[in-house]
């Protein structure tokens, strides 16, 4: 990852990890993520914002082309998954922030987020639990009424980057944030 001037570029490499860097790798995927180290739990109302820049020429074909390009984790499981990819944009539950044609220029984000793991009575029961995305001013996912983490899970956002361990030929994989801010709503 590179910091400069309050950017900071998450770059999967076409050669695997990096000597020193095994820790960020699995037999099959690599990752360049920064996690936050403020968590939340049950009961916390919470507003995620960033800025999100993906280049005109991200290119990834590899064979695991999953490109994980933010995340809600409970430890090392998703409870909340954004994807970045060259054919449909940058997206959230198959739901597009912004397509390809908005490659190459900044997206404001925000995920708005009432964290609940009350247990549902029956069908008609509903929890306070909330999820509200917003991308550049509009909301494109919106999910309430049942609970969206366990009872003892601790929740943190990551940014970056988690794709395939090696990329195919060709493909050029990164993706740029600034104004990273966790406020509440």
């Amino acid at each position: 990852m590179d910091i400069q001037d309050g950017v900071v570029t998450a770059r999967l490499s076409n050669d695997g990890c990096a000597a020193g860097f095994e820790t960020a790798c699995t037999p099959t995927r690599q990752r360049a993520e920064y996690q936050l180290t403020e968590g939340h739990a049950h009961g916390d109302k919470v507003a995620y914002r960033w800025e999100v820049n993906v280049p005109k020429d991200l290119r990834i074909n590899a064979a695991d082309f999953h490109l994980y390009a933010g995340r809600f984790l409970s430890g090392d499981k998703p409870a909340l998954q954004f994807f970045v990819g060259h054919d449909y944009g940058y997206e959230i539950s198959r739901k597009t922030c912004f397509g390809p044609i908005g490659f190459g220029e900044w997206h404001q984000v925000e995920v708005r987020i009432m964290w609940d793991s009350t247990k549902k009575k029956g069908l008609k029961d509903k929890t306070p639990g909330e999820i509200h995305v917003i991308c550049d001013g509009k909301e494109v996912y919106s999910k309430t009424g049942r609970p969206n983490i366990k009872p003892d899970d601790t929740i943190n956002l990551v940014l970056g980057l988690e794709g395939a361990l090696k990329l195919a030929d060709g493909d050029n994989v990164s993706v740029s944030y600034r104004n990273i801010e966790v406020g509440s709503w």
